[in-house]
Formats: structure tokens, sequence, C-alpha cells
């Protein structure tokens, strides 16, 4: 999760659909909005271009029509990350999470993102996440376990679902981790220079999976200062 702030003003469609019995926050302009709001992302796991996509409400409405059709409510999200958070919320009653829209929350700073492949027996087995929150705050630690979740899976369909989703995380991060080792290995500065950019455009905003690869950089003193440099839009 990184920090995605909404445009302004909402779409004009919201507040005239709010007024109709039967209205719709789902009208003309909005998931087009959120797309490029969300820079065509879910907010939750950060997969790029996912193909199936909810319009979900940050804050369950529970039918109250200003949450309902309130703009900022309303975010970009794959299917496999709204179920299962609708499922955790119905089961923890946790609604209090870290918000991405919101600066101050400080999301790209406040959870440790690790990836990684366990061994059994000498042999690869299967990728791993772990999700570890940096502060004891209440919205941090929930925030922390639902993302948890989403990337283990918590029914046998969802956990396939992970399984997939940790795949594409483990290539993205590996082939980071494959610019940093030719980046320390260019043989000039300028073939240095072109392996830094290339890095540097895999930690920008609309980059799939920007936390894991942001928490990558972070970790390593030679290239953490490089996130100082990031202008995301």
């Amino acid at each position: 999760m990184i920090h995605l702030p909404k445009s302004q003003p909402a779409p004009e469609c919201l507040a005239l659909e709010k007024q109709k019995a039967s209205g719709t926050y789902r009208c003309e302009g909005v998931a087009t909005r959120l797309q490029e709001d969300f820079k065509n992302k879910c907010y939750l796991c950060e997969q790029k271009a996912p193909t199936s996509i909810n319009i979900e409400h940050f804050v369950p409405h529970g039918g109250d029509r200003e949450l309902m059709f309130s703009w900022d409510n309303l975010f970009f999200c794959c299917a496999h990350c709204n179920n299962i958070k609708a499922a955790w919320q119905s089961r923890t009653s946790f609604t209090d999470l870290l918000n991405c829209t919101v600066a101050d929350d400080r999301v790209d700073a406040v959870m440790d993102y690790q990836i990684g492949v366990s061994e059994s027996n000498g042999m690869l087995s299967k990728e791993w996440v772990s999700i570890h929150p940096l502060e004891e705050n209440d919205r941090v630690q929930h925030t922390a376990e639902l993302l948890n979740e989403i990337y283990q899976g918590t029914t046998e369909q969802k956990m396939i679902e992970s399984a997939n989703l940790r795949d594409i995380v483990l290539a993205e991060v590996r082939e980071l981790q494959n610019l940093l080792s030719k980046y320390c290995s260019a043989s000039s500065p300028l073939l240095q220079q072109r392996r830094k950019e290339q890095i540097m455009s895999r930690l920008q905003s609309d980059s799939p999976f920007t936390s894991f690869k942001r928490c990558l950089i972070r970790k390593h003193h030679r290239f953490s200062s490089w996130l100082s440099e990031i202008e995301d839009s």
C-alpha cells in the first residue's frame, strides 16, 4: 500500500445520483477517475491492471447515503482484495484502517513488506509474504493484519488466488534485485546511470507492488537515499 491522493472535485454525477431514490455511485466517469487516481492498481494489493475491478467503499456504508456517495470513500480495488476485506471486516468489526489517499497516514513508512521462498528438505517450495507493522498503533496493526490475509488467502479459493498473486510479486521483486545487481556491476558511469533510471521507474507510484520494492530499497544503505528523489504525482 502506498500513498495515492484522490483528485478533486468529485465527479458531478455523484451528487445527482445521491438525490435519486435508486441512484448509483457507479455513475458515468467514476470508474475512470478512480482508475486514474489509483494508477490502475488495486489500492490494497497493488496489482497493476486487475482484470476484475470493484468500486469499493473504504468505510462500509451500511446504507448511509453520505458514505455511499462520498467521493473520498470510493476506492479502486480488485475483486480478490474486496472480498477478503469484506469478510475480514464482518469477522473483526475493524473499520479504522490506514487510508492510502491521506498523506498523514504515512502508509509507505509504517509497515515492513517481506517476500521470499521457503525451503523444504533443501528444495524450494512456495513463496511467502509477511507484512509487519512498524508502529504500535491499532490502525497500523489492523491494516497489516488485513494485508497479510490478502497475500495469504483464507478459503481454499482465496489461497489459490493469493498464491498466484505472490508469484507476480516475487517476479517483480526479483527483477528489481537483478537491476540493483547490474547497477553495482556497471562498467561505466553512463551505464550505471541508465540502470539507476530503470530502478527509479520501478519505485514510482504507478509501478506494481511499489511498497515491496521501496521496502527493499529502504533496507539497503547504498540505495535508501534514492527514495527522497521520487516525485509521485
